[in-house]
Protein backbone atom coordinates (compact mmCIF):
# COMPACT_ATOMS: atom_id res chain seq x y z
CA UNK A 1 0.00 0.00 0.00
CA UNK A 2 1.37 3.64 -0.74
CA UNK A 3 1.97 6.03 2.15
CA UNK A 4 3.23 9.00 2.56
CA UNK A 5 7.44 9.11 3.99
CA UNK A 6 7.82 8.84 7.71
CA UNK A 7 10.03 12.44 7.77
CA UNK A 8 8.63 15.15 6.24
CA UNK A 9 9.28 15.33 2.48
CA UNK A 10 7.83 19.00 1.10
CA UNK A 11 6.70 17.45 -2.95
CA UNK A 12 7.56 20.81 -5.58
CA UNK A 13 6.01 20.92 -8.80
CA UNK A 14 8.65 21.18 -11.42
CA UNK A 15 8.45 24.76 -13.27
CA UNK A 16 8.45 25.74 -16.49
CA UNK A 17 11.43 28.03 -16.14
CA UNK A 18 13.59 25.86 -14.73
CA UNK A 19 16.69 25.77 -17.18
CA UNK A 20 16.35 22.19 -17.43
CA UNK A 21 12.94 22.22 -18.43
CA UNK A 22 13.60 25.12 -20.93
CA UNK A 23 16.48 23.08 -22.65
CA UNK A 24 14.45 19.71 -23.42
CA UNK A 25 11.47 21.93 -24.86
CA UNK A 26 14.37 23.86 -26.92
CA UNK A 27 15.28 19.95 -28.05
CA UNK A 28 12.03 19.19 -29.20
CA UNK A 29 11.51 22.72 -31.21
CA UNK A 30 10.12 24.77 -28.58
CA UNK A 31 11.58 28.04 -28.80
CA UNK A 32 9.52 30.51 -26.63
CA UNK A 33 7.10 29.43 -23.68
CA UNK A 34 4.31 31.22 -25.31
CA UNK A 35 4.77 28.08 -27.49
CA UNK A 36 2.99 25.68 -24.67
CA UNK A 37 0.25 25.44 -22.39
CA UNK A 38 0.25 24.14 -18.95
CA UNK A 39 -2.52 22.01 -18.56
CA UNK A 40 -2.43 21.77 -14.83
CA UNK A 41 -1.52 19.08 -12.57
CA UNK A 42 -0.81 19.20 -8.76
CA UNK A 43 2.66 16.97 -8.98
CA UNK A 44 3.47 16.76 -12.46
CA UNK A 45 4.04 19.59 -15.03
CA UNK A 46 2.21 18.78 -18.17
CA UNK A 47 3.24 20.93 -21.27
CA UNK A 48 0.86 20.98 -24.40
CA UNK A 49 3.00 21.34 -27.38
CA UNK A 50 0.51 22.34 -29.64
CA UNK A 51 2.40 23.02 -32.90
CA UNK A 52 3.66 19.50 -32.37
CA UNK A 53 0.17 17.85 -31.07
CA UNK A 54 2.20 16.47 -28.36
CA UNK A 55 2.28 16.91 -24.36
CA UNK A 56 5.02 16.62 -22.42
CA UNK A 57 5.04 15.06 -18.58
CA UNK A 58 7.56 15.88 -16.37
CA UNK A 59 7.36 14.22 -12.85
CA UNK A 60 8.29 14.99 -9.43
CA UNK A 61 11.58 13.63 -8.32
CA UNK A 62 10.27 10.77 -5.86
CA UNK A 63 8.57 9.47 -9.16
CA UNK A 64 10.56 6.18 -10.19
CA UNK A 65 11.34 4.62 -13.35
CA UNK A 66 9.67 1.64 -12.60
CA UNK A 67 6.61 2.83 -11.56
CA UNK A 68 6.51 5.28 -14.90
CA UNK A 69 7.20 1.77 -17.05
CA UNK A 70 4.47 -0.03 -15.07
CA UNK A 71 2.25 3.04 -15.77
CA UNK A 72 2.57 2.84 -19.46
CA UNK A 73 1.95 -0.65 -19.94
CA UNK A 74 -1.40 -0.17 -17.59
CA UNK A 75 -2.15 2.52 -20.30
CA UNK A 76 -1.81 0.40 -23.49
CA UNK A 77 -3.87 -2.15 -22.14
CA UNK A 78 -6.47 0.14 -21.61
CA UNK A 79 -5.63 1.14 -24.72
CA UNK A 80 -5.24 -2.31 -25.93
CA UNK A 81 -9.05 -3.01 -24.66
CA UNK A 82 -10.26 0.35 -27.04
CA UNK A 83 -10.74 2.67 -24.72
CA UNK A 84 -8.68 6.12 -24.90
CA UNK A 85 -5.87 7.25 -23.74
CA UNK A 86 -2.76 9.44 -24.70
CA UNK A 87 -0.17 6.99 -26.68
CA UNK A 88 3.05 7.25 -26.11
CA UNK A 89 5.41 8.68 -28.37
CA UNK A 90 9.14 7.37 -27.53
CA UNK A 91 11.89 10.16 -27.47
CA UNK A 92 15.21 9.33 -29.04
CA UNK A 93 14.15 5.64 -28.47
CA UNK A 94 13.21 5.76 -25.08
CA UNK A 95 9.84 5.69 -23.54
CA UNK A 96 11.63 7.96 -20.44
CA UNK A 97 13.80 10.82 -20.38
CA UNK A 98 15.84 12.35 -17.35
CA UNK A 99 15.60 15.97 -16.63
CA UNK A 100 17.48 16.67 -13.57
CA UNK A 101 16.42 14.71 -11.02
CA UNK A 102 13.03 14.18 -12.57
CA UNK A 103 11.96 11.42 -15.27
CA UNK A 104 9.21 12.47 -18.03
CA UNK A 105 7.42 11.26 -20.95
CA UNK A 106 5.92 12.11 -24.05
CA UNK A 107 2.65 11.71 -25.47
CA UNK A 108 0.56 12.56 -28.40
CA UNK A 109 -2.30 15.22 -27.51
CA UNK A 110 -5.81 13.39 -27.03
CA UNK A 111 -8.72 16.30 -28.22
CA UNK A 112 -11.20 16.39 -25.36
CA UNK A 113 -13.70 18.45 -23.62
CA UNK A 114 -14.24 18.90 -19.65
CA UNK A 115 -18.01 17.58 -19.37
CA UNK A 116 -19.96 20.75 -16.85
CA UNK A 117 -20.56 19.75 -13.17
CA UNK A 118 -23.39 18.69 -13.83
CA UNK A 119 -25.54 15.32 -12.58
CA UNK A 120 -25.98 13.79 -15.90
CA UNK A 121 -22.02 14.19 -16.49
CA UNK A 122 -21.41 12.51 -12.87
CA UNK A 123 -23.34 9.50 -14.20
CA UNK A 124 -21.61 9.77 -16.70
CA UNK A 125 -18.35 9.64 -15.38
CA UNK A 126 -19.38 6.72 -13.21
CA UNK A 127 -20.38 4.95 -16.25
CA UNK A 128 -17.38 5.48 -17.80
CA UNK A 129 -15.20 4.50 -14.53
CA UNK A 130 -17.27 1.29 -14.66
CA UNK A 131 -15.87 0.84 -18.40
CA UNK A 132 -12.25 1.23 -16.87
CA UNK A 133 -12.58 -0.90 -14.26
CA UNK A 134 -14.02 -3.57 -16.75
CA UNK A 135 -10.70 -3.26 -18.57
CA UNK A 136 -8.68 -3.43 -15.38
CA UNK A 137 -10.01 -6.00 -13.67
CA UNK A 138 -8.01 -8.83 -14.63
CA UNK A 139 -4.94 -6.68 -15.21
CA UNK A 140 -2.24 -8.88 -13.79
CA UNK A 141 1.30 -7.21 -14.33
CA UNK A 142 2.91 -5.63 -11.49
CA UNK A 143 2.42 -2.53 -10.63
CA UNK A 144 4.59 -0.05 -7.60
CA UNK A 145 2.51 1.52 -5.24
CA UNK A 146 2.86 5.30 -5.89
CA UNK A 147 4.55 6.99 -2.79
CA UNK A 148 1.89 9.58 -2.90
CA UNK A 149 -1.91 9.34 -3.42
CA UNK A 150 -4.68 10.54 -1.65
CA UNK A 151 -5.77 6.93 -0.35
CA UNK A 152 -5.09 6.03 3.22
CA UNK A 153 -6.62 3.66 6.26
CA UNK A 154 -7.48 4.53 9.62
CA UNK A 155 -3.63 3.86 10.91
CA UNK A 156 -1.84 5.57 8.31
CA UNK A 157 -4.06 8.81 8.71
CA UNK A 158 -3.04 8.89 11.97
CA UNK A 159 0.52 8.73 12.01
CA UNK A 160 0.20 11.41 9.65
CA UNK A 161 -2.31 13.75 11.52
CA UNK A 162 0.10 13.24 14.40
CA UNK A 163 2.90 14.35 12.18
CA UNK A 164 0.78 17.88 10.96
CA UNK A 165 -0.57 18.45 14.25
CA UNK A 166 3.69 18.42 15.71
CA UNK A 167 4.57 21.36 12.82
CA UNK A 168 1.50 23.68 13.22
CA UNK A 169 2.05 24.19 16.69
CA UNK A 170 2.16 28.13 16.15
CA UNK A 171 -0.76 28.44 14.99
CA UNK A 172 -3.83 28.52 17.10
CA UNK A 173 -6.33 28.01 14.79
CA UNK A 174 -4.54 25.26 12.91
CA UNK A 175 -3.98 23.58 16.03
CA UNK A 176 -7.11 23.11 16.41
CA UNK A 177 -8.49 21.90 13.34
CA UNK A 178 -5.22 19.16 14.07
CA UNK A 179 -7.16 18.42 17.00
CA UNK A 180 -10.29 17.89 15.51
CA UNK A 181 -8.49 15.29 12.61
CA UNK A 182 -6.83 13.37 14.65
CA UNK A 183 -10.17 12.75 16.89
CA UNK A 184 -12.18 12.08 13.61
CA UNK A 185 -9.34 9.74 12.40
CA UNK A 186 -10.39 7.89 15.74
CA UNK A 187 -14.43 7.56 14.91
CA UNK A 188 -13.12 6.48 11.26
CA UNK A 189 -11.47 3.64 12.36
CA UNK A 190 -15.11 2.27 14.14
CA UNK A 191 -16.61 2.14 10.85
CA UNK A 192 -13.67 1.15 8.44
CA UNK A 193 -13.51 -2.28 6.46
CA UNK A 194 -10.31 -3.19 5.96
CA UNK A 195 -9.13 -3.15 2.54
CA UNK A 196 -8.32 -7.17 2.49
CA UNK A 197 -12.34 -7.58 3.08
CA UNK A 198 -13.21 -5.69 -0.22
CA UNK A 199 -12.68 -6.46 -3.76
CA UNK A 200 -9.25 -5.12 -5.35
CA UNK A 201 -8.15 -4.21 -8.96
CA UNK A 202 -5.90 -2.10 -10.35
CA UNK A 203 -7.58 1.64 -10.60
CA UNK A 204 -7.18 5.06 -11.49
CA UNK A 205 -6.73 6.11 -8.35
CA UNK A 206 -7.74 10.19 -9.51
CA UNK A 207 -11.24 9.90 -11.10
CA UNK A 208 -12.53 13.05 -11.40
CA UNK A 209 -13.99 15.68 -14.26
CA UNK A 210 -10.83 16.47 -16.33
CA UNK A 211 -9.20 13.21 -15.79
CA UNK A 212 -12.34 11.19 -17.44
CA UNK A 213 -12.94 14.03 -20.44
CA UNK A 214 -14.76 13.71 -23.78
CA UNK A 215 -13.30 13.09 -26.59
CA UNK A 216 -14.41 15.52 -30.02
CA UNK A 217 -16.27 12.23 -30.65
CA UNK A 218 -18.40 11.82 -27.52
CA UNK A 219 -16.06 8.92 -26.43
CA UNK A 220 -14.92 8.71 -22.51
CA UNK A 221 -10.97 9.68 -22.33
CA UNK A 222 -9.07 8.71 -19.37
CA UNK A 223 -6.04 10.85 -18.45
CA UNK A 224 -3.22 11.54 -15.38
CA UNK A 225 -2.99 7.97 -14.35
CA UNK A 226 -0.66 9.44 -11.40
CA UNK A 227 -2.60 8.25 -8.33
CA UNK A 228 -3.50 4.31 -10.22
CA UNK A 229 -2.80 1.41 -7.74
CA UNK A 230 -3.98 -1.84 -6.97
CA UNK A 231 -6.67 -0.55 -4.55
CA UNK A 232 -10.65 -1.73 -3.53
CA UNK A 233 -12.30 -0.36 -6.31
CA UNK A 234 -14.62 1.18 -3.71
CA UNK A 235 -12.06 3.64 -3.19
CA UNK A 236 -12.38 4.64 -6.60
CA UNK A 237 -16.17 5.15 -6.41
CA UNK A 238 -15.55 7.22 -2.86
CA UNK A 239 -12.95 9.24 -4.09
CA UNK A 240 -15.05 10.29 -7.21
CA UNK A 241 -17.97 11.14 -4.88
CA UNK A 242 -15.99 12.78 -2.87
CA UNK A 243 -15.07 15.86 -5.00
CA UNK A 244 -18.87 15.58 -6.40
CA UNK A 245 -20.06 16.53 -2.73
CA UNK A 246 -17.20 19.28 -2.06
CA UNK A 247 -17.96 21.08 -5.39
CA UNK A 248 -15.47 22.47 -8.03
CA UNK A 249 -15.78 25.71 -5.95
CA UNK A 250 -15.48 24.37 -2.38
CA UNK A 251 -19.11 25.32 -1.47
CA UNK A 252 -20.31 21.72 -1.29
CA UNK A 253 -22.38 20.24 2.42
CA UNK A 254 -22.29 17.12 3.14
CA UNK A 255 -25.65 18.04 5.00
CA UNK A 256 -27.83 19.32 1.75
CA UNK A 257 -26.24 17.10 -0.96
CA UNK A 258 -28.72 15.02 -1.95
CA UNK A 259 -27.92 11.54 -0.72
CA UNK A 260 -30.81 9.71 -2.24
CA UNK A 261 -29.45 10.30 -5.68
CA UNK A 262 -25.96 8.26 -5.26
CA UNK A 263 -27.48 5.24 -6.25
CA UNK A 264 -28.19 6.46 -9.48
CA UNK A 265 -24.27 6.60 -9.70
CA UNK A 266 -23.47 3.05 -8.21
CA UNK A 267 -26.15 1.74 -11.23
CA UNK A 268 -24.30 3.79 -13.87
CA UNK A 269 -20.73 2.43 -12.91
CA UNK A 270 -22.41 -1.08 -12.28
CA UNK A 271 -23.96 -0.73 -15.59
CA UNK A 272 -20.45 0.25 -17.36
CA UNK A 273 -18.38 -2.68 -15.49
CA UNK A 274 -20.80 -5.28 -15.78
CA UNK A 275 -20.75 -6.15 -12.20
CA UNK A 276 -22.77 -5.16 -9.16
CA UNK A 277 -20.99 -3.98 -5.77
CA UNK A 278 -21.23 -6.38 -2.72
CA UNK A 279 -23.05 -5.72 -0.16
CA UNK A 280 -19.63 -4.82 1.80
CA UNK A 281 -18.42 -2.47 -0.49
CA UNK A 282 -21.83 -0.63 -0.23
CA UNK A 283 -21.30 -0.68 3.63
CA UNK A 284 -17.65 0.52 2.68
CA UNK A 285 -18.21 3.42 0.57
CA UNK A 286 -19.12 5.76 3.38
CA UNK A 287 -16.04 5.51 5.35
CA UNK A 288 -13.68 5.10 2.48
CA UNK A 289 -15.64 8.59 1.47
CA UNK A 290 -14.47 9.93 4.51
CA UNK A 291 -11.28 9.12 4.28
CA UNK A 292 -10.87 10.57 1.11
CA UNK A 293 -10.97 14.40 2.77
CA UNK A 294 -9.25 13.24 6.14
CA UNK A 295 -5.82 12.08 3.88
CA UNK A 296 -5.55 15.82 2.55
CA UNK A 297 -5.40 17.31 5.74
CA UNK A 298 -3.87 14.66 7.96
CA UNK A 299 -0.52 14.96 5.26
CA UNK A 300 -0.43 18.49 5.50
CA UNK A 301 2.88 18.49 6.87
CA UNK A 302 4.43 17.11 3.38
CA UNK A 303 3.08 20.84 2.21
CA UNK A 304 5.07 23.95 2.01
CA UNK A 305 2.85 25.66 4.51
CA UNK A 306 0.61 23.39 6.70
CA UNK A 307 -0.98 25.22 8.65
CA UNK A 308 -2.29 27.63 5.82
CA UNK A 309 -2.94 24.26 4.09
CA UNK A 310 -4.61 22.62 6.81
CA UNK A 311 -7.17 26.12 6.95
CA UNK A 312 -7.90 25.27 3.09
CA UNK A 313 -8.79 21.86 3.90
CA UNK A 314 -11.78 23.08 6.41
CA UNK A 315 -14.30 23.07 4.40
CA UNK A 316 -13.46 19.16 3.03
CA UNK A 317 -12.84 18.37 6.73
CA UNK A 318 -16.54 19.62 7.57
CA UNK A 319 -17.52 16.56 4.93
CA UNK A 320 -15.77 14.26 6.39
CA UNK A 321 -17.63 15.07 9.89
CA UNK A 322 -20.43 15.03 8.56
CA UNK A 323 -20.33 11.67 6.67
CA UNK A 324 -18.75 9.84 9.62
CA UNK A 325 -21.66 11.15 12.37
CA UNK A 326 -24.27 9.98 8.93
CA UNK A 327 -22.66 7.21 7.84
CA UNK A 328 -25.46 4.78 8.73
CA UNK A 329 -28.04 7.14 6.90
CA UNK A 330 -25.75 7.03 3.82
CA UNK A 331 -25.25 3.46 3.83
CA UNK A 332 -29.54 3.65 4.00
CA UNK A 333 -29.92 5.04 1.27
CA UNK A 334 -27.30 3.08 -0.96
CA UNK A 335 -28.52 0.35 0.42
CA UNK A 336 -31.75 1.01 -0.76
CA UNK A 337 -30.71 1.05 -4.45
Amino acid sequence: MSQTPNERVVHSRPRLDEPAVEATLARLGVRSANEVIDLGGTMSLNLHIAKLGLVLRIHPSFVTRERLLALQAVRAHVAHSALVVPALVEIDGSPLIRIDQRFAELEHFVAHTAPPPTWESYIWMFESAGYLHQTLRDYSLPVPAPLVATYGYPSLLHDEAARTAAVVHGDARAVLIAAEVVQLIEDLGELWIEASALPQHIVHGDVRLGNVARTLGGEPAFFDFGFAARRPRVHELAYALSWIVLRPDDSGRADDFPWDRVPQLIAAYEHGCQDGLLLIERRALAPYLAAVPLYLAAVSSHTPDPATHLHGELPFIRIARWIIRNAREITRHIDAD
